[in-house]
Order: C-alpha cells, then structure tokens, then sequence
C-alpha cells in the first residue's frame, strides 16, 4: 500500500485546480471554507500524483465515478499501464479497478491506494474527552471501550472503524455499533474485524465475512503520524507494507510534471 500525504497550507487553490478534473473543482466550489476545498482538492490531487506513479501512461487528471452508496471509484482500461497487456483490436473494452481512499483532517489531505479493496481514515487528535465518551458509548463494543481509555485509544479505535466503513462502501448505512474490532495488538496496530450478526450482512459484506465465527477477511492497522495525526487503513493484505510520501513541493502536484516522476520530498515504510 502507498500512502500519500500533504499539507494544505503549501498549495494554493489555484494550483490545486490545476491539479484535478474540471468536475472534481466543481464539487469543490460547493464548501463555503476555504481550507475545506483545499482539502478536498488536495485528496484528489494525490490520487492524480499516485496514478501517475504507478500508471504512467494513464492521461491525468483521473475522473472518478460513485456508485449507488457514495463510494467513488476508479477505472482504467485493461493493460494503459502495460502496452504488452493492453486489450486487442477486437473491441474488447475490459477495464480494471484501482483501489484507492481518501481522507483528510485538520491540515492534512490523505490518499491510499492499494492492490485491493481498502479503506482509510485520518483525524486531528484534539482533547475533548466528554464528546469522545459520548460517542464512544453509542458506537463501540464492550471491548472497543476498554481499549479506549484515553484520546488516543478512543481515536484508534474510531479511525479503524472509519476505515472499515470507507473500505466497504457502505458509510454509516452498516452502523458502528453492527461490527467491531477484535484480536488488537498494541505493538503494530494490526487488528481483526468481527460482524455481531453474520447471518445478516449486506451483499458488499457477504465475500469477507466467516458466517461460522463472523470474522472477517478484512484486516486493520491504527498508527499515529507526526502532527498528532492517528490514521487507519482497513485492507485485505495486511501484511504488505505500508509506505508513507509526504509531497512538500507544490511543483511535484502539478500535471505537467507527472511523467517527469518528479522526486517525492520523504518517504518511509512500516509494516
């Protein structure tokens, strides 16, 4: 999985306009804030910045399609990466996912892609313990609650359960309080996901989930970032690494430069 990161405070939204489709600036002008577009704009300039790096040849800016639940996706045709896999004259129009998610919070504007299906989450920490008990108390298990002792915990927690909503599509229509985490390991963040009732999943669910134990196929991993940033990702491989970019430079953002490969400013991998 790569992950890619930035900071809104170095781009400008003129820039970032420059960085997306002409639809994505549309949806944009819709957030009164001006921070709120420029995150918005940002997710989706990195996703154009991953794709450029690991589908050189795909024409940028990338446009992204939502289905019926809200979940965008991304599909390019078979082999654009590959010209040896690329379909035949024959009218074939095969296309292929890129699993992507985006995020953002606070200053900071995420994007992930990976080889499968995978969901992400970053939040601000920010101390208001009363509110976190409040909907720690509505949303989590038993369980989730003990491991959400304190802000960082419940912010853990609650970025891996994002995570797994954003990865299934699903949003808020399968509630936090139907699933939980299980099998937390404190050292590396890595955890299981464990349905109440897995006799009565949703369809998107059906292909994850042991309906003999209710575990899922789908695994987590909770980590804190410089900033007092705690991120999630929800994913099928979890035992692939996850590395970091963090793009500083505005130039780095911009299409033109794309297949330059133009350097990324840092990055750095953990399992």
């Amino acid at each position: 999985m790569n992950v890619y990161t930035a900071d809104i405070d170095n781009f400008t939204i003129g820039l970032l306009k420059e960085c997306v489709s002409g639809k994505q600036y549309e949806i944009s002008t819709r957030f009164r804030s001006e921070d709120d577009r420029k995150r918005s704009l940002l997710a989706h300039a990195l996703l154009n910045r991953a794709v450029s790096e690991t589908y050189p040849g795909v024409p940028l800016p990338v446009e992204t399609v939502t289905d019926g639940f809200g979940k965008p996706h991304l599909f390019l045709p078979a082999g654009k990466d590959d010209p040896e896999n690329s379909p035949k004259g024959d009218g074939n129009t095969e296309t292929r996912e890129i699993y992507f998610s985006l995020s953002h919070s606070g200053n900071l504007a995420m994007c992930a892609v990976d080889t499968n299906i995978t969901g992400c989450d970053i939040e601000l920490i920010k101390e208001k313990k009363h509110g976190h008990e409040r909907i720690a108390a509505r949303c989590f298990s038993a369980k989730e609650l003990d491991l959400a002792g304190d802000t960082e915990g419940f912010y853990r927690i609650w970025t891996l359960k994002e995570s797994f909503l954003k990865a299934i599509g699903l949003g808020l229509r399968f509630p936090l309080d139907r699933f939980s985490i299980s099998d937390y390991d404190s050292q590396n963040g890595h955890c299981n996901f464990l349905v109440n009732d897995p006799d009565n999943v949703p369809s998107q669910l059906t292909p994850f989930v042991n309906t003999d134990s209710g575990v899922l196929s789908l695994t987590g991993t909770s980590m804190m970032i410089d900033g007092g940033y705690a991120v999630a990702f929800t994913r099928l491989c979890s035992d692939e690494k996850i590395t970091f970019h963090t793009i500083s430079d505005p130039v780095n953002l911009l299409p033109d430069q794309y297949q330059r490969s133009p350097q990324i400013s840092s990055h750095k991998s953990v399992q």
